[in-house]
């Protein structure tokens, strides 16, 4: 992981922890903190969290998190980003094969609904379609290419970038 994969991972894991504060969020915590000093960031309090526990208290993985972030200057996405944080996860997750598109799918019609997170519909009602893929023309693999072409174009779109505006201009 470089540098900058690792202040992204870690600002929105910092972001995912301060919206659901479960054991696999706080041990994601940690894990980035440790990522992130093997990929080269560093600050007293980027140490101090890697070697925290994630059974550790609430507050105080918190507050180290805070300042971590705060030391190391990241841009940690708000609380209104966070369905845009979470559905960018679970696509790299995707992307590289740690789950299937169906399972996008499903994860996003329970987590994200038909009310929730607009860039998000086509992968909710896509979980649809599997739904209705014996009274349809589309086939299991049709709607699975689909999901994946449209996953490659969501991550790709600025507008589910949460730091598209902090990033520089490329040459």
């Amino acid at each position: 992981m470089d540098h900058d994969d690792a202040r992204t991972q870690l600002a929105e894991t910092i972001c995912l922890f301060r919206d659901e504060v479960l054991p696999t969020t706080r041990e994601r915590l940690v894990e980035a903190a440790v990522d992130a000093l093997v990929a080269g960031l560093d600050s007293p309090a980027l140490a101090e969290l890697a070697g925290l526990s994630p059974d550790d208290a609430f507050s105080v993985l918190e507050l180290t998190a805070e300042t971590a972030a705060t030391e190391l200057g990241l841009h940690v996405p708000p609380a209104d980003l966070v369905a845009t944080v979470k559905m960018r996860r679970r696509v790299q997750d995707l992307l590289a094969g740690s789950i299937a598109p169906g399972e996008l799918a499903v994860w996003a019609h329970r987590e994200i609904g038909h009310d929730g997170l607009p860039s998000a519909q086509w992968l909710v009602e896509a979980d649809d379609e599997y739904d209705a893929v014996e009274y349809s023309s589309l086939t299991v693999e049709e709607i699975d290419r689909f999901i994946l072409t449209r996953a490659r174009e969501f991550l790709a779109d600025p507008a589910n970038d949460p730091w598209a505006d902090d990033r520089p201009a490329s040459s």
